[in-house]
């Protein structure tokens, strides 16, 4: 459960999606309490009929949720950018959001209640707590739909990258002339046999295949400076400060959002994808 909280989770509440996930907020409230009325209800005190209170009450919350988010989102964007957004920062942003929302419904109790104690303590603390329940059904229901909905992107993702991996594709000979730190030292890389590169200080561990063996070699050379005399070979890229890779014989993909995992036939290891080089990896796998 703790991982759950603390995994990372796309943002629910962008500002293109408000006008829409206003309105589910508005339906919510208005189903909620004109249907289910979970709290005690004094007809006496009401100055419209019943109908037009839950109207005004709903649209009330609906715009409150689409304020809140609206003045969260301009201040807190690039704060959000910095930092990894998860459900636990999600589901405090949204007790906060329910708080303003109970907040603007204390604020209309005298347009919609006959009531001379409307801006008491009392009604303060209630109108807060009736917005606590109420958002609280309206966000478990949302999370749901939406986290599953997300679970749902993530294995689509992997699966179609794992299919864009084992396209047969026929290799063409391509051999590339490195350069290392030492002239004595340069050598020809087989692009067709070429798996990955580990950086390894002020060398790089370069894995070939070689029939049903691997080898390793180890070069005195920085990963950047291979990375750039291998750029114009677009199937080769870096997938973590230390590992550059030949995406055409990545034999298999596993990770989500937060990474992925790459497996390479012979190899007796993973290869790690960090979170920050998942979108070129994915572009460079499609492209490829």
């Amino acid at each position: 459960m703790k991982n759950l909280f603390f995994e990372t989770y796309p943002y629910s509440f962008p500002t293109k999606k408000l006008p829409r996930i206003s309105l589910l907020v508005f339906l919510a409230i208005f189903i909620i309490v004109y249907i289910f009325r979970p709290f005690n209800v004094n007809f006496s005190e009401h100055k419209f009929n019943y109908l037009t209170l839950c109207i005004i009450q709903a649209a009330t919350g609906g715009f409150s949720f689409f304020l809140y988010f609206n003045i969260f989102n301009f201040f807190s964007r690039k704060w959000r950018l910095k930092n990894d957004w998860n459900l636990f920062k999600e589901t405090v942003t949204v007790f906060f959001a329910a708080s303003f929302m109970g907040i603007g419904a204390f604020l209309i109790r005298n347009i919609i209640y006959d009531n001379p104690y409307n801006f008491s303590l009392k009604y303060f603390i209630e109108e807060i707590f009736h917005a606590w329940l109420i958002g609280g059904v309206f966000y478990l229901f949302y999370t749901v739909v939406n986290y599953y909905r997300f679970s749902n992107l993530e294995i689509k993702e992997t699966k179609l990258a794992n299919e864009a991996h084992h396209k047969v594709r026929t290799d063409i000979v391509n051999t590339v002339p490195i350069k290392t730190h030492v002239k004595s030292d340069k050598f020809d890389l087989d692009l067709n046999k070429f798996l990955i590169a580990k950086a390894d200080g002020n060398y790089v561990e370069i894995y070939s295949e070689n029939k049903d063996e691997i080898d390793k070699n180890l070069v005195r050379l920085s990963l950047k400076d291979l990375e750039k005399q291998l750029k114009p070979h677009k199937f080769i890229t870096r997938t973590h400060r230390t590992f550059l890779v030949n995406t055409k014989k990545v034999a298999n993909v596993s990770g989500n959002a937060s990474g992925y995992e790459l497996e390479f036939d012979k190899l007796d290891f993973l290869v790690p994808v960090s979170r920050g080089n998942i979108k070129n990896f994915d572009l460079t796998m499609n492209q490829k």
